[in-house]
């Protein structure tokens, strides 16, 4: 067994929803992988949810089995959460020898603060540059996996968009205003920030699972990337883009600094004229190598936490 495959032997990863695409590709791939609580029946999951959303102390009660094997492994990865400073602290209680991981998949403004974990023993790893160099966080890349794509089919709609409205909703909709103008054909999903906002505006969808994203995204020619005041990083859609072989509509200016970008690929609003938006949709796909996708997927990201 080489070194990586022992990593991967003796690493846990412990995610939020068992239904997010990390956590069933790392699965799926025969990583350790968890979640911090178990679903439960609804009044007892009702319960937890109190628990944790009021920060009581003590949310380990309501952790799944891995709390009772932890000990097996030498590294545990936990995805940023509220909670996350208490599992540290529990896994630190156990085993100090035990390498614990943080891994910001989200930006810290929109995370639990880095306060939270004094005293605790771990690292702070995060896709974001920014946070990074202003809070001296190891880097990791976003990731994607190759095991989610699928083959693209006859085109349906020239741009899609599909997320949560996070105070962009205008934005949204006069973007997609301006594109129909142009005869570009949209599918702009934009769901409430929260299911009982969903009757607020006539433009929320339902949620939608991460196979049925990845249907609409075969079915498209680009993917609409709109990152919120507070965002910085790099989000899944460039990699969904770069994975999928679409082109990407951005206002992430930073992603000229990536090494897949291309202007034939990538469309930057407010530098490039939204006039030029379906000339640009109709020149032909640069073409990466695939050293390019490798350094994204999944297993490559894993790597990464272990060099």
């Amino acid at each position: 067994m080489d070194s990586l495959e022992l990593h991967k032997e003796k690493t846990l990863y412990v995610g939020i929803d068992e239904n997010d695409f990390a956590t069933k590709e790392l699965a799926r791939k025969g990583y350790h992988v968890a979640t911090y609580f178990p679903k439960r029946v609804y009044p007892v999951d009702l319960m937890r949810r109190l628990h944790t959303k009021l920060g009581y102390p003590y949310t380990r009660v309501w952790y799944g089995d891995w709390k009772k094997n932890i000990t097996d492994y030498d590294t545990v990865i936990l995805l940023d959460a509220e909670w996350t400073p208490e599992a540290v602290r529990y896994i630190n209680g156990l085993n100090e020898k035990i390498r614990v991981i943080v891994w910001y998949w989200n930006s810290i403004s929109n995370s639990v603060s880095l306060d939270k974990f004094d005293d605790c023993k771990c690292e702070f790893w995060s896709f974001d540059e920014n946070d990074c160099r202003e809070h001296q966080l190891h880097y990791n890349t976003q990731f994607y996996s190759k095991g989610l794509v699928k083959e693209a089919k006859e085109p349906e709609y020239d741009v899609l968009f599909v997320g949560k409205d996070k105070g962009r909703l205008e934005e949204l909709l006069s973007l997609e205003s301006q594109m129909r103008a142009l005869g570009v054909i949209t599918n702009f999903y934009i769901v409430a920030n929260k299911d009982r906002q969903i009757n607020k505006s006539e433009h929320y969808q339902k949620r939608v699972s991460y196979d049925t994203i990845v249907d609409m995204i075969t079915k498209s020619r680009a993917i609409m990337d709109i990152l919120t005041d507070n965002q910085k990083g790099l989000t899944l859609r460039p990699l969904e883009a770069l994975f999928f072989s679409k082109k990407l509509i951005t206002n992430n200016k930073g992603i000229k600094s990536k090494d897949f970008y291309h202007p034939d690929n990538i469309f930057i609003l407010e530098e490039d004229a939204i006039a030029e938006l379906p000339a640009f949709l109709n020149r032909p796909l640069h073409q990466f190598p695939s050293e390019i996708l490798d350094k994204y997927d999944l297993e490559q990201w894993f790597a990464r936490f272990f060099k």
